[in-house]
């Protein structure tokens, strides 16, 4: 069995037997010396309660009075008929920034996130199994796609096809850091 479906089945066993706390939420408030206030608070997430807290609720007040509120809330969606973790389909995120919502969906099947801004717009980036961005694209402009070396490290950046392609190439020197682009 892989590492990561112990670990759901794990968290899953924790959550059924009430053992770790999926409701309860946790708030912070900083003071900064400017007389900004900022408040955060954590809640539990859809997949892992409170074992994986995520911020729910965060309230930002200026010295002036204005004042950023933002929430999140999360809903998953499975390909099954009962809650079962292995089989999630999408996991969308739902962002409202002083009454202004924006959502992130992602589809585990295509590995793909689907970005909607408050006016409509959207943005698509496509991730490999380790996470990291393998192409991103805008509708009507021609989509980026990044590519790794063997080590998980950006090794270019290109965008477009044929005369219109522009491409940068990052080497990096035996010492791991970036030796050219």
């Amino acid at each position: 069995m892989k590492p990561l479906s112990k670990f759901i089945q794990y968290v899953s066993i924790l959550l059924l037997l009430g053992l770790c706390n999926s409701a309860s939420a946790e708030t912070t408030i900083v003071k900064h010396a400017d007389g900004t206030e900022t408040t955060v608070t954590n809640g539990p997430d859809i997949r892992y309660g409170m074992l994986s807290p995520i911020p729910t609720r965060t309230e930002i007040k200026l010295p002036s009075g204005r004042m950023l509120t933002k929430t999140v809330k999360q809903e998953i969606q499975y390909s099954t008929a009962f809650a079962d973790p292995s089989s999630i389909q999408s996991l969308t995120y739902r962002i409202t920034e002083n009454l202004r919502t924006s959502t992130s969906v992602f589809d585990f099947g295509t590995r793909t996130y689907t970005n909607t801004s408050p006016e409509g717009r959207q943005s698509f980036s496509t991730i490999d199994i380790q996470g990291r961005v393998t192409s991103s694209r805008i509708p009507g402009i021609e989509p980026v796609n990044y590519s790794y070396d063997s080590r998980g490290r950006l090794q270019s950046v290109t965008q477009g096809t044929g005369t219109n392609q522009r491409q940068s190439v990052i080497n990096y020197g035996t010492d791991g850091f970036v030796n050219n682009t």
